[in-house]
């Protein structure tokens, strides 16, 4: 073998080899077996036959060989069987009776398997459930039902029918799997049965089950007041209604609610409405949005700047701060999401047992952004005022070079991550009033 196959990757090595000569090196193995089968070295000379397999591109005849040996030299082979699934070679088959559970507990994530084999390993290990595989199997094909559940949308015939817990493993498998199923009833049960210890986050699941029936209030009040999904919900998706139940005093999620709120009727230019709406909100917010009203109040060409320049210094102080992580994050939400509402395949990844779509969504994000963002108002405002300028309109450059302040901040915060606002407002009505009024300058 030394000298008559190459150095190379086994891929390579294949055709570089003729066929004859795979023929002569299998025939030196099976004729030295042949002549001394119970030799000491007879299982060494198996373990080259197994490279010679390989090398050859058979991958059934090394497993083959290997099952053969496993019983004597289990250790050793072990290993060369890691090799294998390492190149992405996997036994034809797990129901090869050479196979012992332990091994096939080992394998059964490696290579796909019906739901005949899923409920025949199920009974399986229920039935040596005392053995040190059992459970071990358990939460591997439990793993394997949460994908049939994504796929199919139903779960095989085995699968356990209550609630249990054996392993924080076992248990969070289970409750991801009836998610996936859409089995809410047995998932909120499952859900009360696996402890703080499990490997998913349990809030966030139970908070998805109460989406998927549509309880808003529920599912924000799962995740809790410091949960950054808590906000996520109640600040982008929640429904008015929703949003105005939970500003009631008392609620744990009054702020976000009331600063929501009063986007909402800022955006739609009820200022007095929006400072009410902050009430509530912390001395220093409310003061600030008071002052707000009353600037909003005067239409006077003055007055419209009055309340740009307001709002342009009163960044980050009327609703929750200039967070760029949460710029970002929603940005890239953003990214998914226009995938989502664009994918003809399977791989797109939103539930859509959710009661909005992404293009909701995506709508949803844009609305938030544009009405708890102080800097776009001050946009606004200054697009308004130089909408009614003129040539001779005095300190036109200077107001210009200050909207075109606030555009730039806007378009450039954080630019290689989040493009909402570049997107946003490069063609906007706010864009073309900076233009226009740019222009004016020239016609002097």
């Amino acid at each position: 073998m030394r000298t008559g196959i190459p150095n190379g990757y086994a891929a390579n090595i294949k055709d570089s080899v003729p066929a004859e000569r795979w023929a002569a090196l299998e025939r030196l193995h099976d004729d030295w077996l042949r002549r001394w089968p119970s030799h000491s070295f007879a299982d060494y000379v198996r373990f080259s036959k197994v490279r010679l397999s390989f090398l050859r591109g058979d991958g059934d005849r090394a497993w083959n060989d290997l099952l053969t040996i496993y019983p004597r030299h289990r250790q050793r082979v072990l290993g060369e069987m890691r090799y294998l699934t390492q190149q992405s070679i996997l036994p034809p088959t797990l129901d090869d009776p050479r196979i012992d559970w332990p091994l096939r507990t080992a394998l059964v994530s490696l290579r796909p398997i019906s739901e005949a084999q899923w409920n025949a390993y199920w009974r399986a290990s229920q039935e040596r459930v005392r053995e040190p595989w059992a459970v071990a199997m358990q939460e591997r094909l439990l793993y394997e039902a949460a994908d049939m559940g994504d796929r199919l949308k139903r779960l095989p015939a085995e699968f356990p029918k209550t609630a249990q817990a054996p392993t924080p493993l076992w248990a969070s498998v289970r409750l991801v799997a009836l998610v996936q199923a859409g089995d809410v009833r047995a998932a909120f049960a499952q859900a009360d049965s696996t402890g703080d210890s499990a490997v998913v986050d349990v809030a966030g699941v139970r908070a998805r089950l109460h989406l998927m029936r549509g309880e808003w209030g529920r599912a924000i009040s799962a995740l809790g007041a410091s949960d950054p999904s808590a906000s996520y919900l109640l600040r982008v998706l929640v429904p008015p209604a929703v949003v105005d139940s939970l500003a009631r005093a008392g609620s744990s999620f009054q702020v976000d609610a009331r600063l929501t709120r009063a986007g909402r009727f800022a955006i739609a230019n009820d200022w007095r409405s929006a400072s009410r709406a902050a009430v509530g909100t912390g001395a220093a917010r409310e003061r600030a949005w008071a002052r707000t009203a009353t600037l909003a109040a005067d239409t006077s060409q003055a007055g419209r700047l009055a309340f740009a320049r307001w709002m342009r210094e009163a960044r980050g102080k009327l609703f929750f701060g200039e967070n760029t992580e949460w710029l970002r994050a929603l940005n890239w939400r953003s990214y998914r999401l226009h995938y989502d509402s664009t994918a003809t395949d399977a791989n797109a990844d939103f539930d859509t047992r959710l009661p909005w779509t992404p293009d909701d969504e995506l709508k949803r994000i844009a609305r938030h952004l544009e009405s708890t963002t102080e800097l776009y108002f001050a946009l606004r405002a200054y697009a308004k005022w130089l909408d009614a300028a003129n040539a001779r309109t005095p300190g036109l450059a200077a107001v210009i070079r200050e909207a075109d302040g606030v555009y730039n901040r806007l378009v450039n915060w954080d630019a290689n991550n989040s493009r909402f606002w570049g997107n946003r407002l490069e063609s906007s009505a706010e864009a073309r009033s900076i233009r226009r009024a740019g222009a004016l300058l020239h016609r002097r």
